[in-house]
């Protein structure tokens, strides 16, 4: 579980804060990708900033490409902690300028396959701009099935009269054509200005975190399978082969005990030489 407390200014170029330093160095047990998603201006950069207990800024930038950022959670009765790697996916980011002057390369969703080793999505649409829900549903249908999905209906303190209800933003989604077996869709209320629904996030990540440890045990069943099987056979030819046959053994162990024989006699006739000396 994360923690949200007093929304302190993050120490000038520190990559993780202090606090998340010392929970990694105690040891990771579990690695886990997320990716938050949504059209411009629905709090992607917001959710990953609280995420991280950071401040939101005062004024909104667009973000130029993608941004990473690493927090420690924890999952009950699993010991240690589990790193999770967020993604704030940029679908067309700004081109920079190299030193050159050439348009320098952008990390975003149009060079970089962003679900590549993802364990989750969460999606952000703004309940007063029914175009962001419909990037949403858009975006649903394209993303892989076996992806536990989170959309958070942000914006909940500008709610009107012309706003979007949480079951239109379900209905929306769930209207999305995806396979019997897709891993599921959950739709939470969110105002990310005001942590708002980091509950919500908190309880989601439980879905992709025991998807991805239940693929890992399903692994190793398998390969403890295959190994009992491989275990099996050997025991079978071994038991089949003529040269375990009884006869066969006893036949070695006569020759190693004659073996034996010769040269504890070798040894002794040795010793009668030295004493004869």
């Amino acid at each position: 579980m994360f923690r949200w407390g007093k929304k302190a200014e993050p120490k000038s170029g520190a990559v993780l804060a202090e606090s998340t330093q010392r929970k990694f160095a105690q040891g990771i047990e579990w690695n886990m990708k997320l990716v938050i998603r949504g059209d411009r201006k629905t709090g992607k950069s917001t959710l990953l900033q609280r995420l991280q207990n950071h401040p939101i800024p005062a004024e909104y930038t667009q973000t130029p490409q993608i941004e990473v950022a690493n927090i420690p959670w924890r999952y009950k009765g699993v010991n240690g902690t589990v790193k999770v790697e967020l993604w704030d996916v940029v679908d067309q980011g700004i081109p920079g300028s190299s030193p050159h002057g050439e348009a320098a390369p952008v990390l975003d969703a149009s060079f970089i396959d962003v679900y590549k080793g993802t364990h989750g999505v969460m999606f952000l649409c703004d309940i007063d701009k029914p175009w962001t829900i419909k990037y949403v549903a858009q975006q649903i249908e394209t993303a892989p099935a076996h992806l536990p999905i989170l959309v958070l209906a942000n914006f909940q303190d500008m709610k009107s009269a012309k706003s979007k209800s949480l079951n239109d933003v379900q209905a929306e989604v769930e209207s999305v054509p995806r396979p019997s077996n897709a891993a599921p869709i959950l739709v939470a209320p969110a105002c990310c200005l005001h942590d708002f629904g980091l509950h919500a996030v908190n309880q989601f990540f439980a879905l992709p975190f025991l998807a991805m440890q239940r693929k890992w045990y399903e692994t190793k069943l398998q390969l403890n399978q295959e190994e009992a099987e491989a275990a099996g056979k050997t025991f079978s030819e071994t038991v089949s082969d003529p040269d375990h046959s009884f006869s066969n053994y006893m036949a070695r162990r006569k020759a190693r005990q004659e073996e034996m024989q010769q040269k504890l006699e070798q040894q002794r006739l040795a010793q009668q030489q030295q004493q004869q000396q």
